[in-house]
């Protein structure tokens, strides 16, 4: 990022917010990272690139128009996954199925709470910036992981 960028977003958010964006975006240049998350093809990274993509937006300064399109876009990147990993458990007979959709019910209250909070855009914009990779991240290491480990154990088809 420039300096002219990084002042500009640092005149916005507090500095911690910054260091946040950046450590972010700096995973995707992490081969171990992207293999963790299931490798470049999979929803997990697009979901990632996505965040990132509303991340520049944001960082950069774009109209307000375009970074909604972009946090629009990423919300329904991320329930369309919900979605299908939802389904993939049920058919599986996947044990933690109702834990696991409800870890993803929190997000999305949390994120739709965030949207239309009643605080100030700027404090919003903060919690949505620190919550959906802290969370993201730690779901996908955790519970995605788990249900990773029982399919494993099935049979092959």
């Amino acid at each position: 990022m420039s300096e002219t960028g990084r002042d500009a977003f640092t005149s916005l958010f507090s500095p911690g917010i910054l260091e946040v964006c950046e450590n972010v975006s700096g995973l995707f240049g992490d081969e171990s990272f992207i293999e963790t998350i299931g490798g470049p093809n999979s929803e997990h990274f697009l979901i990632m690139d996505k965040y990132d993509e509303f991340i520049t937006c944001l960082r950069d300064g774009c109209s307000a128009v375009e970074l909604g399109a972009k946090l629009r876009d990423l919300f329904i990147i991320m329930q369309v996954h919900f979605f299908s990993e939802e389904m993939l458990m049920k058919c599986s007979n996947y044990p933690g199925h109702d834990s696991h959709k409800r870890h993803h019910r929190y997000f999305v209250t949390t994120i739709e709470g965030l949207i239309n909070s009643k605080a100030s855009p700027k404090d919003a914009m903060e919690r949505l910036i620190v919550f959906f990779p802290h969370w993201l991240l730690g779901h996908i290491l955790t519970a995605d992981r788990e249900y990773e480990e029982f399919n494993k154990l099935l049979p092959s088809a």
